[in-house]
Parts: structure tokens; sequence; C-alpha cells
């Protein structure tokens, strides 16, 4: 199956960088550098370790709702599945390196699915309990549709007298098992391969020639994940208003998910492009642009965590019109920080603007 366009887009977007450094200052370098081991040891590294556990509690899970169906075990392989949605929200934007290699990025999570051909191809197995796809083996081998986070969570949804049914109980574990595979393989890629490409650029650096390079690579993946939730994740479920919204296209609508994976991948980039705290930060103007990024993302978070309040699933919040505007509104400071990035911040730090493949999306 042809892989999502956000990740060929995202994938071109970083093949196409121009040089990173502008006339970069002996200051600047030191910053790029901290930066992205701050980045790194602070949110990508952890991020990714904290999937690995998530994937390893939905294991545990479903192999107990498989083993003792209950109402009870069925609750807690649901709600493995909502931690695993979370921590997947927050690596989601990693869609280079390790996550494109062995399309991991995609096993984990098939999106989006605009035509539903992976909603298809999961519903044509459950029919007709194709009995490869409950061997991590030779579900490692289908479509990357059937094998993740969406997969899961349609399998969850056949839950029936609070019982997921047998032969959907061991597909479901086998998902499990494969996402928590690739979740270990996405770890391993970082810690052992692309955080030192990250930390050591130069001449002998097969991707990053200097700090700048690398910095821009990290912050061009979270800039870009606003722009895929402005766009595709809001904009393409909202439309023009309630009457012609979109609930269908919401990512994890089966789970309820969607406005929280949301607020947690503007949260991950935020953490990633703004650092208003930084200790010892001797330049205010940069501070105060890393403050006035963070309240716009701090803003577009907190108005998608208020329409949380609002009772019912993505399709009830936005047929309601009071929920559907401020979830309009909080594409506002998603765009204000997009500009902020592209027209300040990259120049502050010593590093200029190329090509975005996702511009005019």
């Amino acid at each position: 199956m042809r892989l999502p366009s956000v990740f060929l887009l995202a994938g071109l977007a970083l093949a196409c960088l121009t040089p990173a450094l502008a006339d970069t200052t002996p200051a600047q370098a030191a910053l790029q550098k901290r930066l992205v081991g701050t980045i790194l040891a602070e949110t990508i590294l952890p991020d990714h370790a904290a999937l690995v556990q998530a994937t390893a509690d939905q294991q545990r899970t479903m192999r107990a709702a498989c083993a003792t169906p209950s109402a009870d075990t069925l609750s807690d392989a649901q709600a493995a599945f909502r931690d695993l949605v979370t921590a997947f929200s927050r690596v989601e934007m990693y869609r280079f390196g390790p996550g494109r290699e062995d399309n991991r990025l995609a096993r984990l999570n098939f999106w989006p699915d605009r035509r539903g051909l992976g909603m298809r191809q999961v519903r044509r197995i459950l029919q007709e309990q194709d009995q490869t796809a409950t061997d991590p083996a030779t579900l490692r081998g289908k479509s990357v549709a059937v094998q993740g986070l969406s997969a899961l969570e349609q399998v969850l949804a056949e839950a029936d007298g609070g019982m997921i049914p047998d032969f959907a109980c061991r597909y479901g574990t086998a998902i499990a098992d494969v996402t928590h595979e690739t979740a270990e393989a996405l770890l391993n890629g970082w810690r052992d391969g692309q955080a030192g490409l990250l930390r050591r650029p130069g001449p002998e650096n097969p991707l990053y020639r200097d700090q700048g390079e690398a910095l821009k690579t990290l912050l061009k993946a979270a800039m870009e994940q606003l722009i895929i939730v402005e766009q595709q994740k809001l904009g393409r479920v909202l439309r023009d208003g309630p009457a012609s919204a979109n609930p269908l296209s919401a990512p994890f609508r089966l789970s309820g998910m969607t406005l929280r994976a949301v607020a947690v991948n503007i949260a991950a980039s935020r953490a990633v492009l703004t650092h208003p705290d930084m200790p010892d930060l001797d330049n205010p103007d940069l501070l105060n642009l890393f403050r006035e990024l963070d309240f716009e993302l701090g803003q577009s978070e907190a108005a998608i965590r208020t329409a949380l309040d609002f009772p019912g699933g993505i399709a009830a919040r936005i047929a309601n019109p009071a929920t559907h505007d401020l979830l309009q509104y909080a594409r506002i400071p998603l765009q204000a920080a997009v500009d902020l990035h592209d027209t300040r911040l990259l120049p502050a730090l010593g590093l200029v603007r190329g090509f975005n493949a996702l511009d005019g999306d």
C-alpha cells in the first residue's frame, strides 16, 4: 500500500533543505548545540522510551482481555490504548530518520487514510477471520494499514457486551505485539544512531554538516506538525461550519481521542520549538521570542482542551456551533506560531528558511 501523503511530503521537505546557516555567530552556534542536546535529552529520547512502555502496557492488557474476557479487562485494554495514542502523538512529528526506516511511523499509525482503504482492509480481515493476521510474524508482512493504532482502535470497537470477540482479540494482540516491536526499533534507531548524528555534525557526518542543520531539522519537524494539525487534523474536519464538517476524516474518532491527540501534538511541538525558561540564556530578545511562541501555542492547546469539556465525541462537538467556533479559533495561534518560526525564530538562531513541501497545502 502507498504511504499516506503526509509521510511523503515530510520526507520531501527534509530532503530539500537549503543550507541551514546564515551568518552564524559563535554565540548562535553554541546555542544551536545546546538546543539540540536539550531537545534530544528532555523530549525526543524520553518520549520514544515512553512509547515503548505504552506499547508494552497495551500488549499486557490485550492478553488479559483475551484470556479473561470481562468488562474490567476490556476497560483496561481501552485505557491502555488511550495512553498509547497519547504516547504516539508525542513522537508523531519525527517523520525522518528512524521514523522513515522500514515505514515505522506508518506501521504505528497509517494516516491520513482519506479513502478509507485501511479501514476496509481491517474490516475484511475481521469478516474473513484471516488467521495469518493473528501471528505477528505474518501480520508484519501485510499492509501497514492493518498493523497499527488505527487498526487496533477498530478492533477494540468490536467489543460487545464487555468482551472482544475471540478472533478480533487475537488479531488485536498481534497488532499490539507488532507495535511494540516497531516502537522498540524506533527507540533503538534514535538512541543508537540518529541522536549521535544530530549531536555530532561535521564533514564526516552523512546528514548534517553543522549544528545549524541539525537544529533546523528538529525545528522543521515540529513546525510541520503544527501545519498538519492546523490544516489537516482541524481544517479538513471542521471545514466551513457545522453543516459541512467532516468528522469521518478525524483521526482516532472511534476511541474519542481526536482532540486529546491533537492537543498532545501541539504540546510536543511546543517542547521542541519554545524554551521560555532556558537557564542562562543571555539574549533577552530571543528569550522574549521563545515566550511569545510559547504563548501562541499555549493558547491553541488551551482552546482544544476547553473543547473537551463539551459532551460527546468529535462528531457531536463539531456539530455544536460553540465548540466548532472554539476549534476554529485554535487554528489562528497555530498559524501565528508558524509565521513566528519562519520570520523571526530562524533568523534569531542564525538559520535560514528553506523549501517546505507543506507550503500552500
